[in-house]
């Protein structure tokens, strides 16, 4: 709760009180109106000399009260505040319900036996209230709207900052440390492996989600089991019941190692992440600061009861905000309690209790995550003629949305049920998992798979917690120095302690069989190909294996990945890039030593011939100009074949240009006969020609083209794949700069057996007298 200021805090003070506050700190003439009262007060309360002769005046009772109200933090709940007091013997308890209540609280029948009497709760808060060394703010629940605070106190109680710059320290009491008799580790390298082997199994093979985002009880019975904090599965088990599996998940998901799943449904693992290159410590970090804001994970799951808890949302649906600023509250709590505890016993026993970091929330913020504030709930509408409802609960009725009915408006149970849980769960889940706290008990337990046991007593910050919580000095982390060893079988072992980097690239262009203290890995075919696809060389694994072994590859293994490279080369399909085709090897040698150029280059496949990077095609284009040289670019084949080649009139082919491009041999060779093309009959000895989906040609001057020709066996072969004679006309028109020659029209025609069959033979006519000759 934020403490408004002073002068709004008097302003719903009761005038007549505030003469009283007034008149008891010396003032002869209290101002009548309620302003003057209010400006007098706030020159006064800040005065030091005041100050010290109202806590001078102070009965020891009341006096330790304003100390227990220092010592926890300045401010309080009223019932918060009773409640300390009572445990600490300074007040009267609270008598039993039914018992008779004077004007300022219950009648209590005097002891002879009992010793001193001990001030109630009204009388105690009253002194000090009269004193000036306390105030009030926050009508409480049931008053109405229009109401004053009066010397009963508001909701809340604090010591103004004018008065607490002026009071001495508070007695520090002696700290009861938690009697910690079992330590379970947290360990951030095993979520850090654990988040590897996650990946690289939905690397392996993609997970399917349930309609409810979860995954499906198959995927899961896999997955679970690689982790190294393993899980066993039981049926009718949901990943929603395996809180640190989920977790991983959604944390690899929030890194961005997981693709999105939610229209596809399936889970699949993003190729080549950096987050593994990185080191350990930022690693760390990272995961840290990715679940500190976290929507994707809700630690109110954990407080969950089937048939009874009202979520109105699923797992797999981000939590509600107030989430986040409640689990940064209690962090920020155990932050402040670590430091106090190290102060006085030392980083190694700095244990912070759960009860003392619940009950350090309740007494200050007892509303950071379930809503208790009267004027919120007033503002929903929770009131009846100008006065709260006093019967609201807050476990009901809140701005999570989430409803626990059972606790109704017990609010000791439902603190225990619901915020204490909710705090256990931030501390036992995410930082436990993140490896930054210890968890102890009272007695010895077993952990099983992820989740801590049961019975938590208290925590204490590791290395790397103190260093992300408290700013302490980075832990240092020896650099991993395990082994990489390639056995002839193909099989692969990684040795721990060995970089999750290391375990990635592996994971890269081999399979992994298992992940024990040896982590395994198969080296395939099957494998080495997922590899090459993605850019990968034989010639690279296996320089890279020797580096990381620090020794020969096996013989056999070196063969066979040289064997599985060349079988990837023999056929290359590539998207995307450009041809560059220059009319001698020397030009395309000038252009490769020079580096501005060579970088736009993937690879030389002809003499003549480059493969270009497509993106890179227009700097390309203008490095050629600037270097002297006049190239033809084109990247449509319309563009390219119009006005591109002449004809003769016996079917001869000339190129405008000197190198054409490709797109315009592409057109020519159905119907034309290619140089070195053999005669029907004879063996072919045309060289191949690549085809790219853009082009682009270099040539000198003075370079002849090459002889193309439209001879009869090369339409016919047209005319029998279907290219008649006006299509091939038709083609040529639109290629040929001055169109095709009238002399050339009707061979085409000819070749292609346009005009039918025909035939000439000779005839002898023989002629008869008369029909009796021709009968005879």
């Amino acid at each position: 709760m934020s403490v408004p200021p002073l002068q709004e805090a008097l302003q719903a003070f009761n005038a007549v009180d505030l003469g009283h506050v007034l008149f008891q700190a010396g003032v002869a003439e209290v101002p009548k109106t309620k302003q003057g009262k209010i400006d007098l007060w706030l020159t006064l309360v800040g005065d030091p000399a005041r100050i010290e002769a109202a806590r001078r005046r102070l009965s020891p009772a009341a006096r330790q009260a304003l100390e227990l109200l220092q010592a926890a933090g300045g401010e309080l709940r009223r019932l918060r505040y009773r409640s300390l007091l009572e445990r600490a013997g300074v007040i009267a308890p609270e008598p039993p319900a039914g018992s008779p209540r004077g004007p300022r609280g219950p009648v209590e029948k005097p002891s002879k036996s009992s010793g001193p009497q001990l001030p109630t709760f009204p009388d105690l808060l009253e002194t000090l209230l009269r004193a000036g060394l306390v105030w009030t703010h926050s009508l409480p629940e049931g008053a109405p709207a229009t109401a004053r605070i009066n010397m009963e106190g508001g909701r809340f109680v604090y010591i103004p900052q004018e008065v607490a710059a002026h009071l001495p320290p508070p007695p520090l009491p002696a700290a009861a440390l938690p009697q910690v008799a079992h330590v379970l580790p947290g360990s951030a390298r095993t979520l850090q492996r654990d988040l590897y082997l996650l990946w690289s199994a939905l690397r392996e093979a993609p997970a399917q989600l349930t309609n409810a985002g979860l995954l499906r009880v198959a995927d899961l019975k896999r997955l679970a089991p690689q982790l190294l904090a393993g899980e066993t599965i039981p049926t009718g088990t949901k990943e929603g019941d395996v809180r640190r599996f989920l977790f991983l998940r959604r944390l690899l998901g929030a890194l961005g190692l997981l693709s999105p799943a939610l229209m596809s449904g399936s889970v699949e693992a993003l190729p080549a992440p950096a987050l593994f290159e990185q080191p350990a410590a930022e690693r760390v970090a990272l995961t840290y600061e990715k679940w500190r804001g976290a929507l994707w994970w809700n630690e109110l799951w954990a407080t969950y009861v089937p048939g009874e808890t009202s979520t109105g949302s699923t797992l797999a649906d981000p939590a509600p905000p107030q989430v986040v600023a409640a689990r940064q509250a209690v962090l920020d709590t155990l932050v402040r309690l670590a430091r106090q505890a190290a102060a006085t016993a030392g980083p190694e026993a700095a244990w912070v209790a759960l009860d003392t970091l619940s009950e350090d929330l309740h007494n200050r913020a007892d509303d950071f995550l379930v809503e208790r504030e009267t004027a919120a709930l007033q503002s929903r509408g929770y009131s009846y003629y100008g006065y709260t409802s006093p019967l609201i609960s807050p476990y009901k009725y809140n701005t999570l949305l989430w409803t626990w009915p059972r606790y109704g408006r017990d609010d000791e149970a439902g603190w225990n049920g619901v915020e204490r849980v909710f705090i256990e769960a931030v501390l036992a889940e995410g930082l436990y998992w993140l490896g930054l706290v210890d968890l102890g008990y009272a007695q010895p337990v077993a952990g099983k798979g992820g989740a801590a046991p049961r019975g938590l007593l208290a925590v204490r910050l590791t290395d790397m917690g103190r260093w992300l919580l408290l700013d302490e000095p980075r832990p240092s982390i020896p650099a991993e120095s395990g082994r990489v060893v390639v056995q002839p079988n193909f099989r692969i072992f990684a040795f721990d302690p060995i970089a999750d980097s290391v375990l990635a690239r592996l994971d890269g262009f081999a399979n992994r069989l298992n992940a024990e203290r040896a982590i395994e890995y198969e080296l395939t075919q099957a494998s080495v190909y997922r590899s090459q696809l993605v850019g990968d060389t034989a010639d690279g694994i296996a320089a890279w294996l020797e580096q990381v072994t620090g020794a020969p590859l096996p013989q056999n293994v070196a063969r066979t990945l040289a064997e599985w490279q060349e079988a990837f080369q023999r056929i290359v399909v590539r998207s995307h890039v450009g041809w560059l085709e220059a009319a001698r090897p020397e030009l395309v040698d000038a252009l490769l030593a020079q580096p501005a150029l060579a970088a736009a280059v993937v690879r030389r496949v002809t003499p003549t011939g480059l493969i270009v990077r497509a993106d890179q095609v227009a700097q390309l284009e203008q490095a050629l100009l600037a270097a002297g040289e006049l190239p033809a670019r084109s990247s449509q084949p319309e563009e390219a074949r119009r006005g591109s080649i002449t004809l003769a009139e016996d079917g001869t082919v000339g190129f405008v240009h000197p190198v054409p491009s490709l797109y315009v041999y592409g057109y020519l060779r159905p119907f034309c006969q290619q140089p070195g093309e053999s005669p029907p009959g004879q063996a072919a000895a045309s060289p191949p020609t690549p085809a790219s989906v853009a082009s682009a040609s270099v040539a000198g001057p003075d370079t002849p083209a090459p002889a193309w020709r439209l001879t009869p066996a090369s339409v016919a072969r047209a005319s029998a794949a279907g290219l008649d004679a006006p299509s091939i006309i038709a083609e040529l028109e639109a290629m040929a700069a001055g169109g095709v020659p009238e002399a050339l029209r009707p061979r085409i025609k000819a070749w292609s057996g346009h005009y039918g069959s025909a035939a000439m033979q000779t005839l002898t006519l023989i002629q008869f007298r008369d029909q009796q000759a021709l009968d005879e």
